[in-house]
């Protein structure tokens, strides 16, 4: 992947894929990170498929549901800058819903229960204070840890990632 950079002085483009100093990458990165649940880039474990139904956030949702298993992931990956996010996962939330956690490089950032007495097409679940301490591309890892006692099952069916910037 290629990361340019537009130099205000001479309105060129720089190649800051492989920084020679840090001012070359200072301020790269979206303060909105959208990424939509066929955006993958790996499955982790389960299979998994999508849809489209206007019942759910963007209209489309992708899930684990045929083969629903505890620790059915997807991983992501996205350039994120330096700073501290608010997480938004679209997502169902249901009584066959799963446990999530949300991992940024390796480490659990946050846990969402996705169990519910009836079925919401269009929840939005949150989580805020999510602090990325270096500029880079960051892996992001959607797995299924267990299930609420009451939930009949590990699915999720979720339709977008989204990591907003709320402060530097």
């Amino acid at each position: 992947m290629r990361i340019y950079r537009i130099t205000t002085r001479h309105s060129q483009l720089v190649d800051v894929s492989t920084p020679h100093i840090s001012a070359d990458t200072s301020g790269i990165g979206s303060s909105v990170i959208i990424l939509l649940a066929q955006m993958y880039s790996e499955i982790i474990q389960g299979t998994w498929n999508g849809s489209t139904d206007y019942a759910y956030n963007f209209n489309e949702y992708f899930t684990n549901h045929t083969s629903e298993a505890n620790g059915d992931g997807l991983r992501f990956k996205c350039y994120m800058r330096k700073g501290t996010y608010k997480l938004y996962l679209y997502t169902r939330v249901g009584p066959n819903d799963g446990i999530v956690d949300i991992k940024i490089n390796g480490s659990t950032i946050t846990t969402i229960d996705l169990y519910a007495d009836a079925n919401d097409y269009d929840a939005v679940k949150t989580a805020e204070n999510i602090s990325i301490t270096t500029d880079g591309i960051k892996t992001i890892d959607l797995v299924i840890n267990g299930k609420n006692a009451s939930s009949n099952g590990y699915n999720i069916f979720f339709s977008a990632l989204c990591f907003i910037l709320t402060g530097e």
